[in-house]
């Protein structure tokens, strides 16, 4: 079995750490050492995806944070969700059909303008790692390019993660010194191996699907597990007893205080 590396369970650019062990096959401690990933920042609280959801989920105790891009008219990876403006910015009109000269003059609901992907990395710096996750396949090209432009020591801060794992696949062979995580919405026959077959680092399951079978699959193959989107502190706990590296919600919070309380 290929052993996981220490980095994915500490803090962005944190070297020399030694916060797991690892035991017969099985992770051993549950605690403050797991991952807290901020689903969207802090959106349980906040506008999801806007740079305030971001700077919330740090105050609040998140070491991650996941956003997702979408690609615009013109190229530019887009943070939102959605394919349409609607429901977070209010506005009619979909991405790909406006260019980034017609959105970056758009506001979201809370009053922030629309950013790019190159934005949100700028804002966030090294107070958190990002979960890039790339909501279509059609933005391919311009995340190699983008990504492109930072080192291998600033790829080490994030993962870029979909449900599109050939893009991944394909952004990996590009540009390798960048991580990928797959992300799954079933639990698959062949366990962790759709994550392993394109060099991903961690596999995102939903964590209704999560099983005993699935974590020990994923540790055989050195493979972390970052399962979303766990909200309800008894979820929380129950997902982090199994033995995953890292816990995905909109309430970051909550995950911290359940991990002090079982670490």
């Amino acid at each position: 079995a290929r052993s996981i590396p220490a980095y994915l369970f500490c803090k962005p650019r944190c070297k020399g750490c030694d916060l797991w062990l690892w035991h017969e096959g099985l992770f051993a401690g549950i605690g403050r050492d797991m991952r807290v990933i901020a689903h969207r920042g802090a959106s349980g609280h906040v506008l999801e995806n806007s740079l305030e959801a971001f700077d919330k989920a740090i105050v609040l105790g998140a070491d991650w944070i996941e956003l997702d891009v979408q690609p615009c008219a013109s190229g530019e990876l887009i943070v939102m969700h959605d394919a349409t403006l609607e429901r977070t910015a209010g506005h009619e009109g979909a991405l790909d059909d406006l260019s980034w000269d017609a959105l970056k003059d758009m506001k979201l609901s809370n009053g922030e303008p629309l950013f790019r992907l190159q934005d949100a990395i700028a804002h966030v710096g090294d107070r958190a790692g990002m979960y890039i996750e790339l909501k279509s396949p059609k933005g391919i090209d311009e995340m190699v390019a983008l990504m492109e432009q930072y080192s291998p020591e600033q790829h080490a801060g994030w993962i870029l993660i979909s449900f599109w794992h050939m893009a991944l696949k394909i952004i990996k062979e590009r540009v390798p010194s960048v991580q990928v995580g797959a992300i799954i919405a079933s639990n698959p026959v062949d366990g962790a191996a759709c994550a392993e077959r394109i060099g991903a680092v961690a596999l995102h399951p939903a964590f209704h699907v999560l099983d005993n079978a699935l974590v020990q699959d994923a540790q055989q193959r050195g493979i972390a597990l970052h399962p979303w989107t766990v909200n309800a502190p008894e979820d929380i706990a129950r997902v982090a007893a199994l033995g995953v590296q890292g816990i995905t919600s909109d309430y970051p919070d909550r995950v911290v205080e359940v991990l002090q309380r079982v670490g």
